[in-house]
């Protein structure tokens, strides 16, 4: 069963998140996040450069974009913890309409860890090549 979208107002946010292969399920996810009236920001990563893939695509459809390169996606969620401590700085948490991460056991642990305090709902899906 497809995940719900719900239509929010242009001032909404929705944050995607992803590691490596990551990014190709992610994608269709953002795409419909944009055409279901969202601002995306997305935060990516991959252990290299030249494992790095769809960071174009990724750039088309979100606001802003992050992209890391590190071994376990510790800067992925240095990411998140610096865009969501800017974003309660400047009174905009408010704005943050849901986020969606794939990856690693580690990533989605530290990103639920991270989101559960300001409440912001929060979806995390394993990427089995991660096990």
């Amino acid at each position: 069963m497809p995940a719900s979208i719900e239509n929010h107002t242009a001032s909404r946010r929705s944050v995607s998140m992803q590691i490596w292969v990551g990014i190709s399920p992610i994608y269709p996810i953002a795409r419909a996040h944009v055409q279901a009236g969202h601002q995306v920001v997305s935060i990516i990563g991959a252990r290299s450069p030249d494992l790095m893939f769809w960071e174009d695509r990724m750039r088309e459809l979100s606001t802003a974009i992050t992209v890391t390169l590190d071994s376990e996606g510790s800067l992925v969620t240095d990411g998140l913890r610096a865009f969501l401590e800017e974003q309660q700085a400047s009174g905009g948490l408010h704005r943050i309409a849901r986020i969606v991460a794939i990856g690693s056991v580690g990533m989605m642990k530290a990103v639920s860890d991270l989101t559960a305090p300001y409440n912001i709902p929060t979806v995390v899906s394993l990427d089995s090549t991660m096990l």
